[in-house]
């Protein structure tokens, strides 16, 4: 799985998973672009561990997530919930916030988020996308749950990271908004606001998972996403000079050591 590589540096097992992007008004945030490989790397090299965006509120648009980035490898930010040109296309799309307003996916590394309804009376929008699956569309007064994530087992155990944030609904009565779910594997859950009846905020995004965040209608402030992270897994015979920049963690399975970068950006050598 690891090892010299003559010439040609050193063989590396990666994951890389860029920040969740925040809850718009409506639209459920994107999960940060994912994307596993092996890669040989010399002897010095950049990580970027991408932060989640900022959630939105009212008619505020969220923020996009950071991006992660490995040498050359970016894998980029989730959208932000809202209808914002250029914010909703991330690593994967954010929900819509209104018609058409749904963002699109780094290709290759996420998919697109749902689209938004107007049902008479209120809104519903789309949730954000996620590492395997497209964010579901809003339909009725149901707000689009968020995109499923993806499982590795790159640490030695499977963990579900990647999900698409869920979309919100607003009634102006006091039933018949039903919020969007989580996306499996770090997205955070969408709010509803039933005028009068049922009311709550959405959940962020899941720390280290580049989940999206949860929309939360009119229900108050939307949800950040999750930032993301960057994790080797190699030969323990190699010891990594991690730089200050960077917040990691080393263990040793076997004969491999896994690295588990979770914020900031530094270079790292061996």
């Amino acid at each position: 799985m690891s090892g010299a590589v003559g010439g040609g540096g050193t063989s590396f097992q990666y994951l890389i998973i860029g920040g969740g992007g925040g809850g718009g008004r409506l639209g459920g945030g994107g999960a940060g672009a994912y994307a596993p490989g092996i890669k040989n790397l010399l002897s010095d090299f950049t990580v970027t561990v991408g932060a989640g965006g900022t959630g939105g509120g009212g008619v505020t648009d969220g923020t996009k997530g950071g991006n992660s980035t490995l040498e050359l490898i970016v894998m980029l930010g989730g959208g932000a919930g809202g209808a914002a040109a250029g914010l909703v296309d991330g690593g994967s799309g954010a929900g819509a916030s209104s018609a058409g307003s749904f963002g699109d996916e780094q290709e290759g590394f996420g998919n697109k988020g749902g689209n938004y309804n107007n049902i008479g009376g209120g809104e519903t929008g789309g949730g954000g996308g996620g590492a395997s699956r497209t964010g579901t569309s809003s339909s009725g007064g149901s707000a689009g749950a968020g995109g499923a994530g993806v499982n590795s087992s790159i640490t030695g155990s499977f963990v579900a990271r990647g999900g698409g944030g869920g979309g919100s609904a607003y009634q102006n009565a006091s039933s018949g908004a039903y919020a969007g779910g989580a996306g499996y594997g770090g997205g955070g859950a969408g709010g509803q606001r039933n005028v009068g009846g049922t009311t709550f905020i959405g959940t962020a995004g899941t720390v280290n998972t580049g989940g999206g965040g949860g929309s939360s209608a009119d229900a108050g402030a939307s949800q950040p996403g999750g930032s993301g992270i960057v994790i080797l897994r190699y030969s323990s015979t190699l010891t990594l000079n991690i730089g200050g920049g960077l917040t990691s963690s080393t263990i040793t399975v076997g004969s491999e050591k896994i690295t588990e970068f979770t914020a900031g950006t530094d270079t790292v050598t061996f």
